[in-house]
């Protein structure tokens, strides 16, 4: 499956959908909403899990044809692309593990809470995996600057075009 910018506007508009509707039963009931994120996010971190999946079989068939080029003699051109490949595959893997342990215990706490109920202690540990979805965005840059040379050089000009008071 190739990715469009149609396929793509589709995407995110049934997720804006999806999420307008969601606030919407937000309204007369609160146990609906709960249910309905719980859906959102468990559905939005499969599909990324899945996607990461197909790149790790395509990457890996990529290179097992490129060994098989170089073992028969042939120099191939593409064995650097794969590396570069693999490389930008294991960034992004890493933004998506972060996203993965920060998401999924609130999305585990939001699903007990609709069971089961509020409590004392459950409101605590909401409020601790609540903690961990807002990290999910501070972790992101750190991540992008460590694992991604680019951005890490664009962010040491930035740095280094102001001057320290």
């Amino acid at each position: 499956m190739l990715v469009t910018l149609k396929r793509i506007r589709l995407v995110i508009s049934l997720i804006w959908l999806i999420s307008f509707a969601n606030a919407l039963l937000h309204l007369p009931d609160q146990r609906i909403f709960l249910i309905g994120c719980f859906i959102v996010i468990v559905t939005a971190v499969a599909i990324a899990t899945i996607c990461y999946f197909k790149i790790y079989l395509v990457l890996r068939l990529q290179k097992l044809r490129v060994e098989n080029h170089v073992n028969q003699g042939r120099q191939v051109a593409a064995s650097l692309n794969v590396e570069k490949y693999k490389k930008t595959v294991l960034s992004a893997l890493w933004v998506h593990i972060t996203l993965v342990v920060c998401n999924l215990p609130y999305a585990v706490v939001t699903s007990v809470k609709t069971i089961r109920g509020s409590t004392p202690s459950l409101f605590i540990v909401e409020a601790f995996a609540a903690t961990l979805v807002f990290l999910n965005s501070s972790l992101n840059p750190v991540l992008y600057c460590w694992k991604i040379k680019q951005v890490r050089q664009a962010v040491k000009q930035t740095v280094a075009a102001f001057p320290i008071l």
